[in-house]
């Protein structure tokens, strides 16, 4: 299948959309440019396209005017849309449609976009900036980009080591070291070797790092950091500790958590392209953990980094050396961090050489393969799929589909009890994971396929006014569902009433958390299901949480941190329709 750009410059605006499709080229699909991204030629489009998949874009109403739109696209007063073939299903044609790339291949599609530049160059303002605004090219780490998954999800030492700074106990040794990182970091220093040189001294002599980080070349690049720790991997030498230090703040022209993070990106570059496709199963589930160090002036930045299919760092604590020495909270944070540090890059170091044959699911997967049940007894996974880029992920245990779930707050108690009045999946195990929750539950796309939300983006579609990309939950072609949206919705509303009357309140009744029975399903299956219970809990209890999404619907008063209640979820319940 081909996909092709079409820049319309200057458009008539009072134009429909279909008049700036090319003659001959009628029976396409009209699709919104993916945002953010430049290419040069209609193949790179394509490679773009297949790695994010075809459902990631926004489709264009092909009736709409053109003034509905503008101005979009990358460049000053021009339009940009990808025109795809409609599909063909009729015999003797295989069908046409844009798959993802596997995964080995999908995942090393950014350095096929990103050239290999000096990371101090890539850290200034004017490239960040341009890189962040480009799919193709960003790195998430917080500015203002992030993946659902953190990176301290998908690697156990990476996961220990956010949940240690918070709660580790210092040895004497670490005390130590602390201190006189404090002593040795207030100073003022005349350039940006001194401070580098006290700081790698005291980390290692305070036996935080397991050898004296150095300033080597990563591969045969011109490109060195402020000290690193390596590890040989699969035959070749890997990162997994980076320092980048900065003899004040503002004392350089690039940002010093881009600059450790674009080393870090150039270092697995390196490897891939002495690795090349050898041990192409190992390759799937190395995600390339790392620890990443900073010290700007009188500043300590923790933060980790791993690379599932595309690179990704999370700042975890930033520690000020200067703080007075009676203010012991901001003492025992720090050293909490110099004593989790230690933890970590040791870890990783012991790790490194088996990580591949140790690690079980694929590299862009949460670590954890297992969960417990109410009796104690251990169950094994695997991961099969991600759903909707969220912490939802499909697996099987031995052959039976489940739904495994990671979040920061969970109601088993409301979830079960809107199972035991039918209304929602079974509740398998909640098992707590420091401060995650794991949620297992069973995995019923098989009887719902679709979301009220699918079905009526299917509606608009059929008449010729959809806009927007699927979301839905099942795999495939959507079956037909057994009733109607407002049936849907009147059940909603009946099933919250039997909540609410139980002493508990949803928070986040929107379409795309109820699912709706297939008609080929069997009729004894309830007609809807309520899923998410993130927010669910006893009336009068539960509030909303601080990453509340304020872009969607709700009543006034649904705010961050007010009381969630049950006149809030009947007014999204009656807006369901909408």
């Amino acid at each position: 299948m081909r996909t092709r750009t079409c820049t319309t410059m200057e458009p008539p605006l009072d134009d429909k959309v279909k008049s700036i499709i090319p003659r001959g080229e009628g029976d396409v699909e009209v699709y919104q440019f993916p945002e953010g991204t430049t290419v040069a030629s209609d193949d790179e489009l394509e490679d773009i396209i297949e790695a994010k998949g075809l459902a990631t874009l926004t489709k264009i109403n092909r009736a709409g005017f053109l003034k509905t739109l503008f101005p979009w696209g990358f460049a000053p007063e021009q339009l940009h849309f990808v025109l795809v073939p409609l599909n063909r299903d009729e015999e003797g044609e295989e069908e046409d449609t844009l798959q993802p790339l596997p995964f080995n291949e999908r995942r090393w599609n950014y350095f096929k976009r990103t050239p290999a530049k000096a990371p101090s160059s890539e850290a200034t303002l004017q490239e960040f900036s341009a890189a962040q605004k480009s799919t193709a090219h960003r790195i998430y780490c917080g500015r203002p980009y992030e993946r659902p998954i953190p990176p301290s999800l998908l690697d156990e030492t990476l996961f220990e080591l956010r949940h240690n700074l918070q709660s580790i106990k210092p040895t004497p040794k670490d005390k130590q070291c602390f201190d006189t990182l404090r002593k040795k970091g207030c100073q003022i220093f005349d350039d940006e070797n001194g401070r580098r040189a006290n700081f790698t001294d005291v980390l290692f002599e305070g036996k935080i790092t397991p050898a004296l980080p150095s300033r080597t070349f990563i591969g045969d690049t011109s490109y060195h950091d402020d000290g690193d720790l390596r590890a040989s991997c699969l035959g070749v030498e890997v990162i997994y500790y980076v320092q980048e230090v900065k003899c004040e703040l503002g004392s350089t022209k690039s940002e010093p958590f881009v600059e450790a993070i674009h080393y870090w990106v150039e270092s697995v570059r390196h490897f891939k392209n002495k690795q090349g496709s050898q041990d192409r199963e190992k390759m799937e589930k190395l995600n390339f953990p790392a620890v990443i160090v900073l010290h700007y002036g009188p500043y300590v930045g923790i933060a980790a980094a791993v690379y599932g299919d595309n690179p990704s760092a999370e700042l975890l604590c930033c520690i000020p050396l200067q703080v007075h020495s009676t203010n012991d909270a901001q003492l025992e944070a720090g050293e909490r961090a110099i004593a989790a540090l230690r933890v970590a890059i040791h870890d990783l170091h012991r790790r490194y050489s088996t990580i591949t044959d140790t690690r079980g699911p694929r590299a862009d997967f949460p670590f954890r393969t297992f969960y417990k049940d109410l009796n104690g007894i251990s169950h094994q996974f695997t991961y099969e799929e991600a759903i909707d880029d969220k912490r939802i992920f499909r697996v099987t245990e031995n052959g039976k589909p489940l739904c495994v779930k990671f979040s920061r707050r969970y109601s088993a108690d409301a979830h079960r009890f809107a199972h035991n009045a039918r209304f929602a999946p079974a509740l398998l195990a909640v098992n707590e994971m420091h401060d995650w929750i794991m949620v297992v539950m069973e995995d019923r796309t098989a009887e719902y396929s679709n979301t009220m939300w699918d079905i009526k983006y299917a509606g608009e579609a059929e008449k010729g006014k959809g806009k927007g990309k699927g979301k839905g939950k099942g795999k495939g072609t959507r079956a037909k569902p057994a009733v109607s949206l407002n049936t849907a919705r009147e059940q909603v509303a009946d099933k919250l009433g039997l909540l609410h009357d139980g002493g508990f309140v949803h928070g986040d009744v929107r379409d795309v958390n109820v699912l709706v029975r297939n008609e080929d399903a069997p009729e004894d299956c309830p007609d809807i299901l309520i899923i998410d219970w993130d927010w669910a809990g006893r009336a009068g209890e539960v509030v909303y949480p601080r990453s509340i999404n304020t872009q969607v619907a709700r009543p006034a008063e649904a705010l961050a941190a007010e009381e969630i209640k049950a006149e809030h979820d009947l007014w999204m319940a009656d807006r369901l329709l909408n």
